[in-house]
């Protein structure tokens, strides 16, 4: 999953820059952050609510960034297919498993 998004992401950053282009790589950008967030909620503080939120946002950059990545290069929006259907999961599972642990 991480080299099909960097080689989607390598594939945009070498288009010419436009506002299109750079807000794609931005959600890019936001959503490698938000990854990194989401571990240290989930895995660190175990922090169930919040990493469940956490992912639900991950999922709706994800799809922001898939949809903002098409017009300017197919391929490289179709890589993060495989992220929108893996957080969209994670997601699901991470509120059930959280729903089943609240004390």
């Amino acid at each position: 999953l991480d080299s099909a998004l960097a080689v989607g992401a390598y594939r945009l950053a070498r288009r010419p820059s436009t506002p299109e282009r750079n807000r794609a790589l931005g959600l890019f950008a936001a959503n490698v952050a938000m990854i990194t967030g989401w571990a240290k909620l989930f895995f660190g503080r175990h922090d169930l609510g919040a990493a469940a939120v956490g992912s639900a946002a991950i999922a709706a950059t994800a799809t922001a960034y898939v949809a903002a990545a098409r017009p300017i290069d197919k391929p490289a929006a179709a890589t993060g297919v495989p992220l929108v259907a893996w957080v969209t999961f994670a997601t699901i599972l991470g509120t059930t498993v959280w729903k089943m642990n609240r004390r």
